[in-house]
């Protein structure tokens, strides 16, 4: 019977020359958290179900978290392609970015969370949930099958998703939310003359919260 085994890896790099992080997993969350500082800290635990130590440190090997320190984007890619044979893994990441680095950041079957960013930030999944909070910057939260959360954020903000809902709140900025199999729910906290508000919902509700004094045209 296969047992779950796992490995840690951690890498400090130095990203004060650096604007942009882009970070791509397959299988595993990623947690991102903006800090003080020019330091990029990364923290991953690679899981992979073996019938053997032995054989779960080979498929541990085969995994590999590579980074790419080309300027001006640092680039964190896992990488599986030398697990052979093919069998269940994944990767969770938690890592640190000085508080000014745009993120880009991806996973296909995991959860995203994104924090204390002042910079553009996006992040996606297609099967998992999108939480992202705490921004300065243009702000992007997509899933496919699972629900996106976005909180917190100065400046334009959009959230999406096919089957789940959509949850923005405390917004100043332009917003948008979709949602194909759930509901869209945005509260705006500041709202300046150009802001718009772009809300839709084939299967589910929508509400719009504003504050009270606005001017303002619903269509």
């Amino acid at each position: 019977m296969d047992q779950t085994f796992e490995a840690e890896e951690s890498r400090t790099v130095d990203a004060a020359d650096y604007a942009h992080l882009s970070m791509k997993n397959t299988n595993g969350n990623i947690v991102i958290e903006g800090c003080e500082g020019a330091t990029l800290t990364l923290h991953a635990v690679k899981k992979v179900k073996a019938r053997s130590e032995e054989e779960a440190r080979e498929a541990l090997n085969a995994i590999r978290v590579v980074v790419s320190e080309e300027k001006p984007a640092l680039r964190i890619v896992t990488d599986a392609s030398e697990l052979k044979p093919r069998r269940e893994y994944s990767v969770n990441y938690q890592v640190r970015v000085p508080k000014k680095m745009a993120v880009s950041v991806e996973t296909a079957n995991g959860n995203v969370t994104t924090s204390d960013i002042d910079a553009e930030t996006a992040a996606r999944t297609h099967n998992g949930n999108v939480r992202v909070s705490r921004i300065e910057g243009k702000t992007s939260a997509r899933t496919t099958n699972g629900n996106a959360h976005v909180e917190d954020v100065a400046g334009p903000a959009d959230g999406h998703t096919a089957n789940g809902n959509v949850e923005l709140t405390h917004i100043a900025g332009p917003a948008s939310g979709a949602a194909t199999n759930g509901s869209v729910r945005v509260s705006m906290s500041k709202w300046e003359p150009g802001y718009e508000a772009r809300l839709h919902s084939v299967n589910g509700n929508v509400e719009l919260r504003t504050p009270e004094d606005i001017s303002a045209q619903i269509t």
